[in-house]
């Protein structure tokens, strides 16, 4: 039994330790404990969640939590990566709930995805040091599928976390793993077309391609004020996607949509998540028989109607 006067040192060690576990979704190593001056014996109070990982008592979840303790645990040379880093960045399609990373060979895993090669750049988000949005993109191609790896491309151009010649760049790299899946979904991309608005605009239009009545409607169309989410200008019809916020703003939907008409004269189709996602079929079947049933005009696009 340690005596009285190393009370204050122990507890001035274990407040250092919780402090800085804090920062990092509540876990911490053993190499952080000792450096903080707290010896094994005091490890006893934390609960061991993989190898010289420990966890805070009472700690929330939090889905970053997983992949900080596999950060941890494989060391510093290990640096999370594929769809674990889209995840962090936010890229469309990949929910958080794999954990994933680059290794050097000879790491040892713990349920987790690795793959063994050199370390590549890596950058932080918070405490958790993953590969670079670029890197992340090209990796992410190699262990996805096409429609899903499209929603994380758009939504990379979206958020401006690199440029289409840096990924035709890469997918042109011979032998690369993904580099096909990446020349497919590049290729089928209309040239010059903006990125779309949001994952369920990307959704609408891999849903529109399935039809052999509809063409693929122009992204991000001008008109006055307002970017329309998808327009078929010679039939003088707009799609609108309406994602969880429009729920919120329905006042705001209504104002918008009466203005588009107003300017253009077009007729709108709305689509909310449920009707592209879950009822894809039938969504697909109304399109149709709305783009066929609308008549065609010589409108060559929004921005001049």
């Amino acid at each position: 039994m340690p005596s009285a006067s190393w009370a204050p040192v122990r507890r001035a060690a274990i407040d250092a330790l919780e402090e800085l576990a804090a920062g990092q979704y509540r876990v911490f190593s053993e190499e952080q404990a000792f450096y903080e001056n707290v010896t094994k014996d005091m490890l006893g109070r934390y609960q061991r969640v993989a190898p010289r990982v420990y966890e805070l008592p009472g700690a929330p979840d939090d889905w970053r939590r997983p992949l900080m303790v596999a950060q941890l645990s494989l060391g510093p040379r290990a640096v999370l990566s594929h769809r674990a880093a889209a995840a962090i960045l936010g890229l469309d399609g990949v929910r958080p709930g794999i954990v994933e990373a680059v290794v050097p060979k000879g790491s040892a895993g713990f349920g987790w995805v690795l793959h063994r090669r050199r370390t590549p750049e890596a950058v932080y988000t918070g405490p958790l040091r993953h590969t670079n949005p670029l890197d992340t993109l090209v990796d992410l191609a190699a262990v996805v599928d096409d429609d899903t790896w499209e929603m994380a491309f758009e939504s990379f151009l979206r958020h401006g976390l690199g440029t289409l010649d840096e990924v035709d760049a890469r997918a042109r790299h011979k032998g690369r793993r993904g580099a096909r899946r990446m020349q497919r979904v590049l290729a089928r991309r209309p040239a010059g077309a903006p990125p779309t608005g949001s994952e369920l605009e990307t959704r609408f239009i891999q849903l529109v391609r399935q039809s052999s009545i509809v063409p693929e409607p122009e992204r991000q169309v001008r008109v006055g004020r307002y970017l329309l989410d998808g327009a078929w200008p010679p039939k003088r019809l707009f799609a609108e996607l309406d994602g969880s916020w429009h729920d919120q703003a329905p006042h705001y939907d209504r104002g918008r949509q009466n203005d588009i008409v107003t300017i253009t004269g077009w007729t709108p189709l709305r689509y909310t998540w449920e009707d592209v996602v879950h009822r894809p079929r039938t969504t697909l079947r109304k399109l149709e028989a709305a783009y066929v049933s609308a008549p065609s005009f010589p409108t060559p696009s929004a921005s001049s109607a």
